[in-house]
């Protein structure tokens, strides 16, 4: 199941409990909090670290354990592109819809499991913003100081339906590891509205006692009032559970249309041709060797990789025995592997191999064999993987590729 089903799928789950808990007695009741904390990138880029992060929580009581949440916030996703030593970061403005449920209440101490769905605005390349959604989970606890002032530590992944966050695009999912904690006031203290008891019989039951009509206070109800009243509140009960009925079957045919039209976006989305990038002039005339690699790199990380191809082929073209050269074929191979021309990116970083002295050597290895192993080639993926890990032992590239032989062997 991918993470777009996953988000359709929670927030389903989501308007279901709210329709069906709402509808309970429990007391509504607000909490406000500013929490602060890290998060980390997992995606496409193998440096990140943790970043800054915080954001406002709005949260409502909806049963005995569970609570309804919005929070709104800002954070920092820091990384390092394999192209720069420089760090870079991804700044997010999010919204978040989601659930908590107390696994436990006990008297102060009380740890709680949370999910939902959210969607945030992120620039990633200088200048750019986009919109994206996500699906989350996860887990933590509150510490009640007081019954309205509680200290909230929780954690959780969440996953992105896009691939964006990093400026790179190499067929996964971004998702990232955030960690929130901060106080909460909560308006007033939590405490259940119990309903009176409803009576199911036709009849209240009889009373064997003497007729007291002659002394009961003129006040005291009549007995057969009280019985129209009974029959009265179990007719309206009957109304509404045919209206909760009635909502329940609309919900169902909801979701039955939704499938429907879900699986006839997918196979338009099969059958559609791939987009035609839009092509452009994108190297100005510049005899600087050095300007013109910047603006052939800034095509890549933009993911114009066929631009990318045209400016790197001219710089090589230009000048082979630069010391930039063998760069110059190493990203041609991987904008190649971007686009999917796997056997073009391997010829192209095996070009780069044949360079006696090149920045670009591991890096080469290391695409290499994941270009033969998309290639279904595990033995040839084996040799360059091996090769990377015994002639450079001190590339920073060695565990993930260890990692990768430990997948394919």
């Amino acid at each position: 199941m991918n993470v777009r089903k996953l988000l359709f799928l929670s927030l389903l789950i989501t308007g279901v409990m709210v329709e069906t808990i709402s509808a309970q007695t429990y007391t509504l009741t607000r909490g406000y909090g500013v929490l602060g904390g890290v998060q980390r990138l997992f995606g496409d880029v193998s440096q990140t670290r943790f970043a800054p992060g915080g954001e406002g929580l709005l949260s409502f009581r909806l049963g005995e354990r569970t609570r309804l949440n919005v929070a709104a916030g800002y954070t920092l996703l820091a990384y390092q592109s394999p192209a720069s030593t420089k760090w870079f970061s991804t700044n997010l403005v999010y919204l978040n819809l989601f659930m908590d449920w107390e696994v436990l209440r006990l008297k102060a101490f009380r740890p709680l499991v949370q999910w939902g769905v959210g969607g945030f605005n992120f620039e990633a390349v200088q200048g750019k913003r986009y919109n994206d959604g996500q699906v989350f989970g996860g887990g933590g606890f509150r510490l009640f100081f007081t019954d309205n002032l509680a200290f909230q530590l929780t954690a959780g992944i969440a996953y992105t339906t896009g691939d964006d966050l990093e400026t790179l695009r190499r067929g996964g999912r971004d998702y990232y590891l955030t960690v929130r904690s901060g106080l909460i006031f909560f308006q007033k203290k939590e405490r259940f509205t119990v309903e009176e008891p409803l009576f199911t019989g036709v009849e209240p039951p009889p009373e064997e006692t003497a007729d007291t009509s002659a002394t009961a206070p003129a006040s005291e109800p009549a007995p057969e009032a009280e019985y129209i009243a009974l029959q009265n509140r179990i007719e309206e009960l009957r109304t509404q559970i045919e209206h909760k009925n009635q909502e329940i079957e609309a919900l169902k045919s909801a979701i039955e249309q939704r499938k429907i039209e879900l699986t006839r976006l997918e196979q338009q989305i099969q059958t559609a041709p791939p987009p035609t990038p839009a092509t452009r002039p994108f190297l100005q005339k510049t005899g600087n060797f050095k300007e013109a690699y910047q603006q052939a790199l800034e095509a890549f990380q933009n993911r114009n990789y066929r631009e990318a191809i045209d400016a790197f082929e001219a710089l090589y073209n230009q000048d082979p025995n630069h010391r930039l050269a063998s760069n110059c074929l190493y990203w041609i191979g991987e904008s190649y592997f971007a686009l999917g021309d796997y056997q073009s990116a391997i010829d192209y970083f095996a070009r780069v191999l044949n360079y006696e002295r090149s920045y670009k050597r591991d890096d080469a290895l290391l695409m290499s064999g994941r270009a033969y192993e998309r290639l279904g080639n595990h033995e040839k993926a084996l040799e360059m993987y091996m090769t990377l890990v015994e002639n450079y032992p001190d590339s920073e590239y060695v565990d993930k590729a260890n990692r990768y032989l430990q997948r394919i062997q």
